[in-house]
């Protein structure tokens, strides 16, 4: 399912409009996860470990929403 279908902006080549909304719901999460007081790199070894971690719950709560939906 796409998040902004009608969109002829973001059509592709195939001419399917908008981005995958599983795509979509991670983006909103983790502009989500970014305003949360714990969110520190200070629990991380790494940045590759941090970036990977935020990325891994930003798709958790995206599965979460599309399967909230139904899908």
């Amino acid at each position: 399912m796409k998040a902004f279908p009608k969109i002829r902006e973001y059509q592709d080549e195939f001419g399917q409009g908008g981005m995958d909304l599983r795509d979509y719901f991670a983006g909103l999460a983790l502009a989500g996860l970014f305003t949360e007081r714990d969110c520190k790199l200070g629990a991380w070894d790494n940045y590759k470990d941090w970036y990977k971690g935020v990325a891994q719950h930003a798709y958790g709560f995206a599965d979460a929403m599309m399967k909230a939906r139904g899908e």
